[in-house]
């Protein structure tokens, strides 16, 4: 299925091959159309379609060259990025993914996904070691932003129907490396003193709890401070939590600073919270259970979450649609 940008500039869709042959006909489409399959968010014209240039007949000018992909760090905000609201159903993001783990760039996602968990693993069994386990901790830390980045970056060029490969994985290490591992490095210190307050708190329920053998009446002061601090501890955690989620993506694909990517994920994610949050859930929920199936699930969860979050991350910073609405009317006249 296709969709096509008309000549009022609305997008179309869902259209077959034989909806858009008989627009061709009737002259509402031609070869500068622009035109994107279902699943993917990349516009191409019209021509660059083998089975739609078909319809062309006579008048189908020189084929246009394949997209190349764009350089990490090249591809702009959507306009008014901060202030838009745009729709974003998480299930249409997993829809997406899913339709496109199973089509032809399966290989490349599958693959680069399989060598972040062996690396992500490696790095954690590694750092269980005695004496070398704190250098290879501190050996984690340098590289899970770059890696992390590469493996969004490469997933972003498969949504967009550019060529990759595996070793666009790395891809951080050679492009934006010092601002990924801040990214990470910031946002982890920042999650950690928002959770301090609530941390202290429960410490002195536990303690309450633990003296109230010689005092009566603590063990009620302690379950109380125990639950106001979980609850002061996990408010912020999950809020900014599901407010960062795009700060690698930000920094790897537009370039960003990572303190201008924090700010950014948060202004944009905070307008559309409720339905990234459901979306940041289901995720966590499969990998979840990925990891409960002697952690072999994982090598299908995480391309199919990671995949999905980059689908919303296509719509809340890279999509330019005119209007939340897909009309199903054909197109204006060209």
């Amino acid at each position: 299925m296709y969709y096509v940008i008309g000549a009022d500039g609305k997008e179309y869709g869902p259209a077959s091959a034989a909806d858009i042959q008989t627009w061709i006909a009737e002259g509402r489409c031609n070869a500068q159309t622009l035109v994107r399959t279902e699943g993917t968010t990349e516009w191409r014209p019209l021509s660059q379609y083998p089975d739609l240039a078909a319809f062309l007949g006579g008048t189908q000018p020189p084929p246009v060259p394949p997209p190349t992909a764009t350089l990490p760090g090249t591809l702009p905000l959507a306009p008014n990025v901060q202030q838009r609201r745009v729709p974003l159903d998480p299930f249409e993001c997993f829809r997406q993914a899913w339709h496109l783990i199973t089509g032809p760039a399966a290989g490349l996602i599958f693959g680069s996904c399989v060598i972040w968990l062996l690396i992500q693993w490696s790095l954690a069994g590694a750092g269980q070691v005695p004496f070398i386990g704190m250098v290879i901790g501190l050996l984690s830390w340098v590289v899970t932003g770059p890696l992390t980045g590469g493996l969004y970056y490469l997933v972003l060029r498969c949504i967009r129907g550019q060529p990759g490969d595996l070793g666009d994985l790395f891809a951080g290490f050679r492009h934006r490396f010092l601002q990924l591992f801040l990214g990470v490095l910031v946002t982890t210190l920042l999650l950690c003193l928002m959770a301090a307050p609530g941390a202290v708190t429960a410490v002195l329920g536990v303690l309450c709890v633990a003296g109230s053998e010689q005092v009566k009446g603590l063990v009620f002061l302690g379950a109380f401070l125990i639950l106001l601090g979980a609850c002061l501890a996990l408010i912020p955690l999950i809020y900014f939590g599901v407010c960062w989620w795009f700060v690698l993506p930000l920094i790897m694909d537009k370039g960003l600073d990572f303190w201008q990517a924090i700010t950014l994920s948060r202004r944009v994610v905070h307008r559309h919270w409720w339905n990234v949050f459901l979306l940041a859930s289901l995720a966590t929920i499969l990998n979840f259970l990925g990891l409960l199936a002697c952690c072999i699930g994982m090598i299908f969860t995480v391309p199919l979450t990671y995949t999905a979050g980059m689908y919303a991350y296509e719509r809340l910073f890279t999509w330019t649609g005119d209007s939340p609405e897909r009309p199903t009317p054909a197109p204006s006249t060209v």
